[in-house]
């Protein structure tokens, strides 16, 4: 499961992308990151 980090706030979670619900976009296939602080999340890789 990949973890992500907020740019805002610093916080860390550990979570699967959400898929697309959008009714809509015809492009739906895309994953989004999970939101904190208002903002997408950025994937961090942990070693």
């Amino acid at each position: 499961m990949p973890t992500f980090q907020c740019k805002k706030c610093g916080e860390k979670v550990e979570a699967d992308y959400e898929g697309c619900h959008c009714t809509h976009s015809h492009d739906c296939h895309e994953q989004k990151p999970p939101l904190c602080c208002g903002q997408p999340m950025i994937e961090i890789m942990d070693d």
